[in-house]
């Protein structure tokens, strides 16, 4: 065999060799990375081929006992920007700033800061977010506005407005709670009510698109977690009662002209929230719009002192001691006491009175001598059995919880006759309105519970609220004896007559507290003899009672108190539960005894402005223009009266009788003019601003 020229074994084999060698390392390096180093390179693989989405879901929901919707999520836009891939930031500001309404000047410093990434609008409206999803996709602009996102976000929504806006909060553009229900549920129950943020990875379908963006095709895990259901919260608010509840606050705060009122309504004996209803209203979609002091639920967050309206917890007191019965007689002094340096007084005079006179006529020194025959350590055990002072615990923020201000010494003697009838303590409307609940259930003080259920994603129980006894404040024996006192306290004659009802028998007790405030001339703090709270808290129907009402008016014109400021509003709202709840007839066939009928007052007969038949009211002959009333010597609620069925506005100062007026009797005046009135509570004639007019 001949070998060709130039071969060479030696030569052959060596590449051969080579060969071998290139696919020994080609076999070595298979291995390495697809056994030893199989982990790292898969990682890089994917990182090259694919990518991860970030998919937010919706907050809970929240709902009133019916499931009505209260608070819900609706899907939105955020205008984002990544001003690194930005190049020419003034032309980016010029395209978005007619769409978005925003200066050129403030959008060309966004897009031009050193940041990797920037919010530009928040939450944007359904028509500017389809416009610049257009120019995102247009061949032209897309290039322009590298840099500029849109991100799906979910914007939370209330329904119902204004409706039950100051206990219900709402949550900012984080979807995470500012203030109210929506805050205190996201500290105590975060994990279940915020919306997740799930990442879902994904492959990359494409190139880049126009705009410089990757597009991403996502996978199977996408639709499930954007369809789940969001959690719910129910509620125990009723939207039926809260919003008939506020429209008569609202009626409420016409009539008295004061600052602000707000009614609590509890289930006695679930202690379940019905309705936390405040006015001047608000809407927290548009929460902004809203003063600062009409945002917040004053009736949780505030403290104040209560004033009569905790005297028949006094009562109950020593009642359940057994140091008093309802018919026990306590000098009352003539309606004058005095107390080491200071002078207590009745503003309805009596030389003595029974503990059911003494409730019926809002005696002080009544009310101050059974707590003397009690003892203060007694007194401030059942004020502390009863809640007062301390924070009820549901899942509101700032709640506040007021102040029994008792020392390691006690209260000094002065001290201990004013927290007697309210005066010196602070507590909050809430706190008030579960002590009477309190004596409507037997005396057993209830765990107050603002939320019934929390349901998760797939519609299991995540939390369930149960019926809790927290302490037993009097024996249910006294409970029933105070019921029949509160009765009382409505009949005619007795402070709490206009909240009387005579289809559904009502009990209660009116309160007027006077305000620790700072005097804006002098900078001094001390109590106002404008600033005052009236209130009346009772129970419907007083027989069983099924609810706690308690009413609370803050600086009612001329010094009106709670029965004449505050009872008229319980009124109203208990009637408007008797109709919509069913309560009709209120147990009045199965009882044996008028022991607990109301009997309602006749109402004064008020002659009718438009008629010649009356004396004080003189027609004018100018269309628009009336003729001012005579109001010398009238109360203030007359003359009030009076001023408002002429069609004109009063600025009152003082409380009492009126000693003076401007414009004078006669003058005429055109309709919604001021009439400023001059009032005096020594002015010759008794009056009690708890007290009814007679």
């Amino acid at each position: 065999m001949t070998r060709a020229a130039g071969f060479s074994w030696a030569r052959a084999n060596g590449v051969l060799i080579l060969i071998a060698l290139l696919g020994v390392l080609v076999v070595l390096r298979a291995v390495d990375i697809h056994v030893l180093d199989r982990a790292a390179f898969l990682k890089a693989a994917q990182a090259n081929v694919g990518g991860s989405m970030v998919i937010k879901t919706r907050r809970a929901e929240i709902t009133d006992r019916r499931g009505e919707p209260m608070a819900t999520s609706l899907r939105a836009a955020t205008v984002v920007a990544h001003p690194k891939q930005i190049r020419n930031p003034a032309d980016v500001a010029a395209v978005l700033s007619p769409i978005l309404g925003m200066e050129h000047d403030k959008l060309e410093r966004i897009f031009s800061s050193k940041r990797s990434f920037s919010f530009v609008a928040h939450q944007v409206s359904e028509g500017t977010a389809k416009k610049i999803n257009t120019l995102l996709r247009s061949e032209q602009l897309a290039p322009i506005l590298k840099g500029i996102r849109m991100e799906n976000v979910f914007k939370r929504y209330y329904p119902k407005r204004q409706i039950g806006a100051q206990i219900l909060g709402w949550a900012g553009v984080d979807n995470q709670g500012v203030t109210g229900l929506e805050l205190g549920l996201d500290q105590e129950f975060n994990a279940w009510i915020r919306g997740d943020q799930l990442r879902i990875d994904a492959f990359r379908a494409g190139g880049a698109t126009a705009a410089g963006h990757t597009r991403l095709a996502l996978l199977s895990e996408v639709l499930p977690a954007l369809q789940a259901s969001p959690p719910k919260v129910e509620t125990t608010i009723d939207l039926q009662i809260q919003a008939q509840t506020e429209r008569l606050l609202e009626q409420g705060l016409q009539k008295t002209f004061a600052r602000r009122a707000a009614a609590i309504i509890l289930e006695v004996k679930t202690g379940e929230i019905i309705s936390v209803a405040h006015v001047p209203r608000i809407d927290p979609n548009t929460w902004l719009r809203a003063s600062s002091s009409d945002r917040i639920p004053w009736t949780v967050v505030e403290a104040f002192e209560p004033g009569s309206v905790i005297k028949p917890l006094t009562v109950a007191a020593a009642m359940d001691a057994g140091v008093i019965d309802e018919e026990t007689i306590f000098d009352t002094h003539n309606g004058k006491l005095r107390i080491a340096d200071r002078t207590i007084r009745d503003l309805r005079p009596m030389k003595e009175a029974s503990v059911k006179e003494i409730l019926r006529h809002s005696s002080n020194i009544g009310t101050a001598e059974i707590a003397r025959k009690l003892g203060q350590k007694e007194l401030h055990a059942v004020f502390v059995r009863a809640g007062l002072g301390s924070p009820t615990g549901i899942p509101m923020p700032h709640e506040a919880s007021g102040s029994l201000r008792r020392g390691k010494k006690g209260w000094d003697t002065v001290s201990f006759a004013n927290i007697s009838f309210g005066q010196g303590i602070s507590v909050t409307p809430l706190q008030i309105a579960r002590m009477f609940a309190a004596l409507g259930n037997k005396g057993r003080l209830m765990v107050p519970h603002l939320i019934r259920r929390i349901e998760g994603t797939d519609g299991q129980n995540l939390y369930e609220a149960q019926p809790q006894v927290m302490s037993e404040v009097v024996t249910p024996e006294t409970a029933d004896k105070i019921l029949e006192l509160l009765a009382a306290v409505v009949e005619p004659g007795a402070t709490g007559q206009k909240a009387a009802i005579a289809e559904c028998p009502v009990g209660g007790k009116t309160g007027t507290g006077q305000q620790y405030v700072k005097d804006p001339e002098t900078g001094q703090k001390g109590y106002s003899a404008n600033a005052e709270v009236a209130s009346f808290g009772g129970l419907l129907p007083i027989k069983d009672p099924k609810y706690a009402i308690y009413v609370v008016v803050d600086r009612p014109v001329g010094g009106m108190g709670g029965g004449t400021a505050a009872a008229p509003i319980f009124r109203e709202i208990s009637k408007m539960l008797i109709d919509s709840q069913g309560l009709r007839p209120c147990g009045l066939d199965q009882l044996a005894t008028t022991t607990f009928r109301n009997l309602v007052p006749k109402p004064r007969k008020r002659l009718n402005p438009t008629t010649t038949e009356d004396k004080s009211v003189e027609l004018s002959p100018i269309p628009d223009a009336v003729i001012v009333p005579p109001l010398l010597g009238k109360t203030v609620a007359e003359a009030l009266q009076l001023i408002s069925d002429q069609d004109l506005r009063p600025q009152v100062d003082g409380a009492g009788i009126v000693v003076s007026q401007t414009p004078k009797p006669g003058a005429m005046v055109d309709k919604g003019s001021s009439i400023e009135i001059t009032c005096n509570l020594n002015a010759g004639r008794s009056h009690n601003d708890d007290y009814p007019n007679k």
